[in-house]
């Protein structure tokens, strides 16, 4: 069970960016530079092809990290979840999700309308 509304940010974060989404604005050094003014520490997993924001958070060891930090469109953010749901283990990890998609349909409907 994770406790909601609070983590604890003694292990980096996992940011699983997508290149390809949206209008393929770069903005890896903006979201690590995010972190780093919060002294959050991030690791950084760039996807390459179709599902493998899926099989990163599917096959990531969580104990080492705090939260999964998703950048991307609403595919992004879709096979992060259900790579997560798909974990033989049943871990579960907090998800934040940074907008950088065409729609953003998913972090619009919760109010998250910028990367900051």
């Amino acid at each position: 069970m994770i406790d909601v509304g609070r983590v604890d940010f003694n292990k980096p974060v996992a940011v699983i960016y997508n290149p390809n989404s949206g209008k393929k604005r770069d903005v890896r050094q903006e979201v690590i530079g995010l972190f780093n003014l919060r002294q959050i520490e991030c690791q950084l997993y760039e996807t390459k092809g179709y599902l493998d924001a899926f099989n990163y958070a599917k096959d990531l060891d969580y104990s080492q990290f705090s939260a999964i930090v998703t950048v991307g469109g609403d595919g992004t953010i879709h096979e992060v979840v259900n790579g997560m749901m798909f974990r033989e283990d049943n871990q579960r990890l907090p998800i934040a999700l940074i907008p950088n998609g065409s729609g953003n349909d998913t972090c619009a409907s919760l109010g998250i309308n910028s990367i900051d």
